[in-house]
């Protein structure tokens, strides 16, 4: 499996303000979200195919999982997805719902090629 950006592209074309170190802790679960929405492997060639922003679409869409999955699935972050239980009680640190940070998910999605996306 390979990782859809990297962080020369997030940092010189996405623009993206995370550190080396956070955007690599970041970038394979970032990928792996995407590949749960699209309807083939990628691959290497069509990370480099320019055809229509073909490549450069997958990488932005991978750069927005990043800063999204920072912001909200860090469990350093107070603002991250946590939640407790106890005795039938539950409390989430943040007012999303999980189906809140799917639709999220689902949007950023929605940047990829057409051809790739499936069921959004």
């Amino acid at each position: 499996m390979i990782n859809y950006a990297d962080y020369n592209y997030y940092k010189n074309i996405y623009k993206g303000s995370l550190s080396d170190d956070l955007f690599t802790a970041f970038i394979p679960k970032a990928s792996r979200e995407i590949d749960k929405v699209v309807n083939r492997a990628i691959t290497s060639e069509d990370l480099s195919n320019d055809k229509n922003n073909f490549g450069s679409k997958i990488k932005f869409t991978a750069c927005e999982m990043v800063d999204f999955l920072n912001k909200y699935d860090n469990p350093d972050d107070k603002g991250s997805v946590n939640s407790i239980s106890i005795d039938g009680v539950s409390k989430n640190y943040n007012s999303f719902t999980s189906t809140d940070l799917a639709d999220k998910k689902n949007k950023i999605a929605n940047g990829l090629p057409h051809d790739l996306i499936r069921l959004l």
